[in-house]
């Protein structure tokens, strides 16, 4: 047999070469293509670790993205304030006790403009006791409530909160210097009837405490590197974590304590069960004590101010770690705002309610330095001054007008039943200022009547 051989034309060889040469084209831009998403994929992956990316936690715990097995979480600053706030409280109301002496006006403001030479001890007590009973066992960096206030004018009074807060300091001091007043209500006591220790101590926690707690200017803040090369944090995590801070809740406010009651009875837990109490992370301060107290006083399941705001708290703070978007990162700084107002006009109905029951019990002739309005006037200063916290928020929910409305229907002292309009004054609060405060924040009747 004899094999056929073909020979192709220049034409068809032509053709065979130009498709081979075109299929290995396609090939190298296939490899191409390949090599060039794979190394984006590459730089997606050296922008977000994906490594560090956490579940929300149960506990305000966090470890740091810069530096292994360090926690990011610091805000020592702020718990020495509110270790401030209970402590100059103590000292104010001790003249006013049945054991009460004179106090100096220096005692006051040491205090008040603390600096880290004093380390002053903390008369907190803890059972089991704290192995952190001196300030500068918390923080030695001389944090103090002076330096943090806010400086705009109280409305209704046209001074500032530190003007406000050093004149009643005085008048302390010199009322438990008058014998006749000390160990007595008067020591505390006004000539107007202001009980001048609440009133110190409620506008500190508005104008310091709820003023800097507040997250503000979030989206100006940096996240993605550690604040400075000795930091475990970003800038943005320690902004949070001090907001936080002056909230005053303990890191295991959600799981150390059986219910609301549990809190307010026992505000610390020894969560590690290493037989002290850290006041950083193992107590309950405050405005986080305040919203437990209004908690636990309604029915109503749609009220849980201290969830929302810790879950907020720890659902903000899982966002920043993860390095989500600014805007959910503000959502729940918002849900924190929202919610810790709330708590201080609940609070505010609250020492209205318990105003309505004094009234009851006052005599005819009760007046600012009579017996038998001490607790009236003790319930009176709570509310104005808790009134002054609110203008603190510059996101809040009540609206200007609402707010001036209501500072205006309070007045700046209390009234007593000589007063021909005492009887008005009793309507104005009990249902006036309390269905302006009803409206803006949208409560219930219910809660209305139980805080």
């Amino acid at each position: 047999m004899f094999k056929v051989i073909y020979r192709l034309s220049l034409f068809e060889r032509l053709r065979l070469a130009n498709m081979e040469i075109r299929k290995k084209l396609s090939f190298l831009l296939k490899i191409t293509l390949i090599i060039f998403y794979g190394c984006e994929d590459e730089k997606v992956t050296e922008n977000i670790d994906l490594s560090s990316i956490i579940e929300t936690p149960v506990t305000y715990t966090f470890n740091s993205r810069f530096v292994s097995d360090e926690s990011s979480v610091s805000y020592s600053d702020q718990v020495n304030m509110n270790m401030m706030v209970l402590d100059l409280k103590t000292m104010t109301d001790f003249p006013g006790t049945s054991s009460g002496l004179p106090i100096a006006m220096e005692n006051m403001t040491r205090l008040y403009e603390y600096d880290e030479s004093y380390n002053f001890y903390s008369w907190i007590n803890t059972d089991p006791y704290s192995s952190q009973k001196f300030y500068n066992n918390i923080s030695s960096s001389g944090p103090n409530l002076a330096g943090q206030i806010n400086n705009d004018e109280v409305h209704g009074f046209d001074e500032t909160a530190d003007s406000l807060i050093i004149n009643w300091m005085q008048e302390i001091a010199d009322n438990s210097n008058n014998f006749d007043k000390a160990g007595t209500f008067l020591a505390i006591t006004d000539q107007n009837g202001l009980n001048l220790s609440e009133m110190i101590n409620k506008t500190i926690l508005g104008a310091v405490l709820y003023y800097r707690g507040i997250p503000n200017n979030l989206e100006m803040l940096d996240n993605s590197k550690a604040d400075s090369e000795d930091s475990f944090y970003s800038a943005l995590e320690h902004s949070w974590d001090e907001s936080f801070g002056y909230f005053g809740a303990s890191a295991d406010y959600n799981t150390g304590y059986l219910d609301d009651i549990d809190r307010i009875e026992d505000p610390f837990f020894d969560s590690d069960s290493d037989g002290v109490i850290s006041f950083k992370s193992e107590y309950i301060f405050n405005n986080a004590l305040i919203a437990a107290q209004r908690d636990s006083s309604v029915m109503d399941e749609s009220v849980n101010f201290t969830k929302s705001i810790f879950d907020a708290f720890l659902e903000g703070r899982t966002l920043i770690h993860n390095q989500e978007s600014i805007d959910k990162i503000l959502a729940q700084g918002q849900i924190i705002a929202n919610n810790w107002e709330k708590v201080i006009a609940a609070t505010i109905i609250h020492n209205i309610n318990k105003l309505d029951n004094q009234m009851s019990d006052l005599e005819p002739s009760s007046g600012p330095l009579s017996f038998t309005s001490a607790n009236y006037n003790k319930y009176w200063s709570r509310m104005r001054a808790f009134t002054i916290s609110l203008q603190y928020n510059n996101v809040k929910l009540i609206s200007d007008a609402d707010l001036l409305m209501v500072v205006d229907l309070m007045g700046e002292t209390p009234i007593y039943p000589s007063n021909e309009l005492f009887s008005t004054y009793r309507i104005t609060l009990t249902e006036t200022v309390k269905n302006i405060l009803q409206s803006a924040y949208n409560f219930s009747d219910a809660s209305i009547r139980d805080w």
